[in-house]
Order: C-alpha cells, then structure tokens, then sequence
C-alpha cells in the first residue's frame, strides 16, 4: 500500500473528495480495505464492493481452520473502526459469482478495481476478464501478487496470478495501457 500513495495522488491525480465506487475483490482481513476507505474515499457518496469468500485459499491452509474461522470478524472489526461501514457493501461469495451479479445489476461503474483473490490462475483469469467489464473507461485495476507461488523453489504457473495476468494484459493490449508500480502488483487502466 505504501506505493499506492504516489500511484493515486501524484501519478493519476485521484481526487479523493470526489465521489468513487471500488471494487475489491479478496478482503481478507480488511487491512487494503481500511486503506481505501481512509484514503481514497473521502465523499459521502463514495462506496466500495469487497467480494470476499472469508474461507481463504490453499495458501491459508498452513495457518489453520481456527485462524480462518475468525477471519470474517476481525475484517468487519477493522471496517467498523474506519466509522465509515456505511461506505462498505460486503458480497460474500466466490468472486466469479458475485462479478457476474454485479454485471446482472448493471448499475456501478468502478473507478478503481483492486484484484487479490485465489491465486489459481484460472480464477484470476475469470476475476480479470469479469471486472473489466464493470471498470469505468480511465478507471485503474491494480492486480496484486503477480509473481506470487506457493513454492518458492518450484515456480507454478497454474498455481500463480502471473500467467492469467499475461494473457489477460496480451488479449487486451489494444484496450489498456500499463502503469509501473513498484512492487510485487501489476496495474493498467482501461482505455477503451
């Protein structure tokens, strides 16, 4: 998040009392969430869509059923001491699931979309090909983990956001322009 500053207010002059609809997909425990909130939705009118299943990934199976178990409350815990709940709508579902919802309803555009879900390729894929449909034209999409795997001694493409990412980014290069951020995140806006 640290890099995010810079990205938002320097580079994209994002103007935070304006009003802004986010899509976050992957919550977790809330931490990019209370982020967003505090720094980049200051209107009222502002909101922000996390999809979250709350049962965690393969990778969260080393931590432990019980950890997982309370995952849920410490994310609405974290929401609630940002006060501004009323900003949130929780969807708690698979994301291809709830992407799919949102596209049915058809009634938000994001300015920002934030992607750190499963890290299974073929769910970044879908969370990819999905949310783009509800990104504004000069919205932003920042994709986290990019060249994250489950071992890091054997690097596995099916099991990494990096592939899905790049075919994603090949397929539609005619439609998006690449923003550099520095760190382990891959970000583009939609330009058309």
């Amino acid at each position: 998040m640290d890099c995010w500053a810079s990205l938002f207010f320097e580079r994209l002059k994002w103007n935070p009392n304006s009003n802004k609809n986010v899509l976050e997909i992957g919550s977790f425990e809330g931490f990019s969430t209370c982020w967003i909130i505090t720094n980049l939705l200051h209107s009222k009118e502002s909101k922000i869509v996390c999809i979250d299943s709350f049962e965690g990934g393969d990778e969260h199976k080393s931590i432990g059923q019980g950890y997982m178990s309370s995952v849920r409350d410490r994310f609405y815990n974290n929401i609630s001491e940002t006060g501004k709940e009323d900003s949130v709508r929780v969807i708690e579902n698979y994301s291809d699931k709830a992407l799919l919802q949102l596209i049915y309803e058809d009634d938000v555009k994001y300015d920002f979309i934030y992607i750190d879900g499963s890290h299974k390729a073929i769910d970044v894929l879908t969370d990819l090909v999905l949310s783009f449909r509800l990104l504004k034209i000069n919205g932003i999409c920042i994709c986290d983990d990019y060249t994250w795997s489950p071992d890091i001694n054997d690097f596995n493409l099916i099991e990494s956001p990096k592939m899905a990412i790049d075919s994603f980014t090949s397929i539609y290069s005619k439609k998006i322009e690449f923003v550099p951020i520095p760190s382990l995140q891959f970000s583009f806006i939609r330009r058309s």
